[in-house]
């Protein structure tokens, strides 16, 4: 069985255009992979590995997700619940986890 090619970060993000479909951020560092259908933990479990939705993104299958950056990621994940439903109260927890990413991301464009 022919070994399977391993896809970057940096590739994918590209493949979905290279920046947040919110607030058009361009910092790949902080990019990542949404999935809009609101099914990424499902996804996840059934394919087993990060690779696995890599490889669909660069197959062909990229129109299913998008690029966000981790801040609208938050975001949008405190609004929504995994089904894309609208989420219950926004807990202690969830603005905290927020404000961390928040925080993070900051950092990272100060230095």
């Amino acid at each position: 069985m022919p070994k399977q090619e391993k896809y970057s970060h940096r590739q994918v993000i590209e493949k979905l255009g290279s920046m947040c479909a919110v607030c058009k951020c361009r910092d790949i560092q902080i990019l990542q992979v949404d999935h809009p259908l609101g099914n990424g933990n499902v996804e996840r479990r059934m394919k087993g590995q990060q690779q696995a939705i890599y490889r669909r993104i660069m197959e062909g299958h990229h129109l299913r997700y998008r690029c966000l950056c981790a801040s609208c990621n938050w975001r949008n994940r405190i609004k929504t619940d995994e089904g894309g439903r609208p989420a219950r109260q926004v807990t202690e927890q969830s603005m905290s986890e927020f404000l961390s990413v928040v925080k993070l991301h900051l950092e990272r464009l100060l230095n």
